[in-house]
């Protein structure tokens, strides 16, 4: 919007004026129909205005929050400065959250609505009953368990589900990001939002990928530390829940049976449009599942629901199990098969890096970046971590011993016979 239409979209006397000096955002609110705008970093143009203006018109000064929970707009916070909410509820909602009245009960979800759900869910009743109240949960901007849908088929309709829970949510309050937020410290996806999707995730392997798998971990927390570029780190209360979508068995390579902020739909391999001829086209998707009118519908079913009320618990069913499995059978069928007979035949030499040498004692005792080096020889991309390797030596007690080296790093004794 330009500067010329703010101006005189708050040219009216029943608008109040809105500063955030410490994050240079301006904002206006007509109470007499409940409409707020956000303006993100006012133009140089358009704070020379603003200025020239509050000769004539008050323009009042406050701190910015985003706080979905609290219904006023405008409050003091405990040391007594003025803070303005800019959380904006989506518009079928809008009576309703600043009104207080009560959501008029919706006994079950649209027709279409319920059997996209269940295909989500591959028809499993438990599934089915556990994604409707992690929704309803979301709804309450409670963080909930990590909703992480994969399928090895395309279109099934992982994006779909995404686009249809952050339309619950409302636009404004949702967003789609990749999993460069896991990758990297700027994680700015998160600020402000009460749903994140992230699209096609792909973890690294080995300690780097752990430490992803903790960043994802850190974003379920009631408040998380938001940096983005150019900005200082700060620390904000968290609303988000978070869905990760992939085709890729391998996407998150070390979750763990005893990870229970992880949550996995039993999503189908069957295309959403084999199943479902009316959903042969986004003209027919948007009618039965994206309509204003279903959107504000569902909304209301899913504040009808019973919810507990602290965060649902986690759904680990068929496919976590899979997701589990796939994720070590690589490195551990490579480990065992390939890489701890080429130890103990002691063929790992320690002079020069050791593959293939044929040259110094053999070791039998190799740190874990040395175990890593070896499985990217034998081509694995993405070895496991010392959690992994710790995991494995309880398994095969038999074949490997978790130690530390001399100099106190960690280490796996390959075992050439019982010991």
């Amino acid at each position: 919007m330009k500067s010329k239409n703010i101006i005189e979209w708050i040219g009216d006397g029943t608008v109040r004026k809105f500063y955030d000096v410490s994050s240079n955002r301006f904002a206006a609110f007509d109470k007499t129909n409940n409409e707020f705008r956000l303006f993100e970093t006012p133009s140089t143009a358009l704070r020379a205005e603003l200025r020239l203006k509050e000769i004539k018109e008050f323009i009042e000064f406050a701190e910015f929050v985003y706080d979905p929970t609290m219904k006023s707009k405008l409050f003091l916070d405990d040391t007594g400065i003025q803070c303005l909410n800019i959380y904006e509820p989506p518009s079928f909602a809008k009576d309703i959250y600043y009104t207080g009245k009560n959501v008029e009960p919706m006994e079950s979800l649209p027709t279409k609505v319920e059997a996209f759900l269940r295909h989500m869910c591959s028809g499993d009743e438990k599934c089915y009953e556990f994604l409707i109240r992690w929704i309803a949960g979301s709804l309450d901007f409670k963080p909930q368990t990590c909703l992480i849908v994969f399928s090895t088929e395309r279109a099934v309709g992982k994006t779909l589900l995404a686009t249809y829970i952050s339309l619950l949510h409302g636009r404004n309050n949702s967003a789609k990001t990749k999993d460069n937020v896991f990758k990297n410290r700027f994680n700015s996806a998160f600020k402000d939002k009460t749903f994140v999707f992230v699209d096609e995730i792909a973890l690294t392997g080995g300690k780097t990928g752990e430490q992803e798998m903790n960043n994802i971990k850190d974003m379920m927390n009631p408040f998380i530390e938001i940096e983005a570029k150019s900005v200082n780190a700060k620390l904000c209360r968290n609303f988000a829940s978070m869905m990760i979508a992939s085709n890729n068995l391998n996407a998150i390579p070390h979750i763990g049976k005893d990870d229970r902020q992880f949550s996995v739909l039993e999503t189908p391999d069957i295309k959403l449009a084999d199943k479902f001829l009316e959903f042969s086209n986004d003209d027919a998707i948007k009618k039965e599942l994206l309509s204003d009118d279903v959107i504000a519908e569902s909304f209301r079913f899913f504040k009808s629901l019973k919810r507990p009320a602290e965060r649902l618990g986690p759904y680990r069913g068929r496919k976590i199990q899979e997701l589990i499995e796939s994720s070590q059978s690589d490195w551990k069928a490579t480990l065992l098969k390939d890489i701890y007979p080429f130890v103990v035949d002691g063929n790992y030499k320690e002079n020069i890096g050791g593959f293939g040498c044929n040259q110094g004692p053999a070791l039998y005792e190799l740190s874990i970046p040395q175990i890593q080096t070896l499985f990217k020889e034998y081509g694995v991309s993405r070895p496991p971590g010392r959690t992994r390797f710790e995991e494995l030596c309880k398994e095969h007690s038999d074949m490997f011993k978790f130690t530390h080296k001399s100099s106190g790093v960690r280490a796996i004794k390959f075992l050439r016979a019982k010991e």
